[in-house]
């Protein structure tokens, strides 16, 4: 066979090379597909799928763990959370008693100073405080108090002996208090000519105790002043003190209790020329039903008088 390109050409090799080739590169994608399958693709899905797995088991188990836990821990839960809302109510009770206390507190002693003396012995300006203060008492212990307030004669008499206490807030809330404390003290700072303005004030401001009855004593040294010159000042006192006679049958009568003592008074002082023409003793016997000034005038009138002739009186205050 003749020789073609410088060598022996042979079909049947050539096509035996090509042959092998082709198998050789079929091995080697065949080898390729396989070490990615096994090498990459395989593990990587085998990753994510147990990734996928194990966070659903963890969920899972967290949740069934949850469940369980709070199973076992939902009664007492509920029973922290009961002992909490008690806790809450008891703290807020005694907040709340705590304000009535102090607003009792504060109103009570303003009463006992604001009634001490009966309004028609002091003077004018303070006669018309105290006036508007009944007012306003009244007023209010009607609307708390109810029917204990209809066995009185006067408003004074009223105010003199009724007190604030727990029992007038009872069912109120915290809120309801503040707000109707507010209100009360400012209608009581519109009062004018009041002495104890400036503890209103400081109660209004929620001040401590000891710096508003400080206050309070000073408005009482005030309204004890204005009573003791009243009682210098009254022309029935200064007449029977000046007389010597009149003064020591009055001291007599005073001794005695206090019904008795005024129909004697009364007696006594409707037999003297002098209360027959020049002198009224009716308001002074009606003020004399009152201990204070019955007290007052029982000392006024023990007291040596300055004189013994019977001074030249001008008209009673007003």
């Amino acid at each position: 066979m003749p020789m073609r390109y410088g060598y022996d050409f042979n079909p049947l090799q050539v096509r035996s090379d090509h042959t092998s080739y082709a198998s050789i590169i079929d091995m080697d994608m065949k080898r390729l597909a396989t070490n990615f399958v096994s090498g990459i693709l395989v593990p990587t899905l085998t990753y994510t799928l147990l990734e996928r797995l194990t966070e659903h088991v963890i969920v899972a188990l967290g949740g069934t763990v949850a469940v369980v836990v709070l199973a076992l821990w939902i009664p007492s839960i509920t029973t922290g959370l009961r002992s909490l809302d008690r806790l809450i109510e008891r703290l807020r009770a005694q907040r709340r008693g705590r304000y009535i206390d102090d607003m009792c507190d504060f109103l009570n002693a303003y009463l006992h100073i604001l009634t001490k003396y009966p309004p028609a012995i002091l003077p004018e300006n303070l006669s018309r405080c105290v006036h508007a203060h009944l007012a306003v008492f009244t007023h209010t212990f009607r609307s708390l108090q109810g029917r204990r307030t209809q066995s009185y004669a006067t408003s004074y008499d009223m105010i003199r002996v009724l007190r604030f206490c727990h029992q007038d807030f009872e069912g109120w809330r915290l809120a309801a208090c503040e707000t109707w404390w507010l209100a009360f003290l400012s209608e009581l700072l519109d009062i004018p000519d009041n002495p104890m303005q400036r503890a209103l004030q400081l109660g209004l401001d929620r001040a401590a105790a000891h710096v508003w009855q400080y206050h309070l004593e000073i408005a009482a040294r005030r309204f004890d002043r204005a009573f003791e010159q009243a009682l210098a000042q009254h022309p029935v006192l200064q007449y029977i003190r000046a007389c010597e006679a009149l003064r020591q049958r009055v001291i007599a009568i005073l001794q005695l209790d206090t019904v008795p003592g005024q129909a004697q008074l009364q007696t006594t002082l409707q037999q003297h020329p002098a209360f027959e023409s020049e002198y009224d003793a009716h308001e002074l016997i009606a003020l004399l039903r009152h201990d204070v000034v019955a007290d007052a005038v029982r000392s006024y009138l023990a007291d040596s008088p300055p004189s013994t002739s019977i001074p030249v009186t001008s008209s009673p205050p007003a």
